[in-house]
């Protein structure tokens, strides 16, 4: 066997060994695509995903994306429960526009598209599974009244 195919096929096996080892560890990692419907055309879109917490909505997000398209990304995650929360910033300032009030002026969504006439639902009212490998979840925008769509834009 020569020189150069003994250092080809070395080469060929490190690489198939840290092939295999990252199999291994993102075997278990899961992907979700979040499908945002009834939006409008214009606006970013930033989105939370939280894990089950005696804080609700208010611990902290264990993974945040944002896109300029209505679906959005998320890698690398452990299986598991979470909830999600997204809003579209149609005037750009980075930020959910609420009243005084604390309702919002921009659209917003919530995981497992549940009624808000009664305010926001407890996360628990929102969790869905995570498996491993490919997920995804489609999420419908609640728009605000006109009034507050005004408001938001100026």
């Amino acid at each position: 066997m020569s020189k150069n195919l003994k250092m080809h096929l070395k080469r060929v096996g490190i690489i198939g060994q840290f092939g295999w080892l990252f199999a291994l560890f993102s075997a278990h990692a899961a992907s979700l695509e979040v499908v945002v419907g009834n939006a409008r055309a214009d606006g970013t879109f930033y989105a939370a995903l939280h894990a089950p917490s005696p804080q609700g909505w208010q611990a902290t997000a264990v993974a945040q994306a944002s896109s300029a398209q209505p679906r959005l990304q998320f890698a690398d995650l452990p299986p598991g429960r979470y909830a999600l929360q997204l809003f579209q910033d149609i005037n750009g300032n980075g930020q959910l526009d609420q009243s005084r009030r604390g309702l919002p002026r921009e659209p917003v969504g919530l995981s497992g598209n549940p009624p808000l006439q009664q305010g926001r639902p407890e996360l628990d009212a929102c969790l869905f599974e995570v498996h491993e490998g490919s997920n995804r979840i489609d999420i419908r925008l609640v728009q605000p009244g006109r009034r507050a769509l005004r408001a938001a834009a100026n």
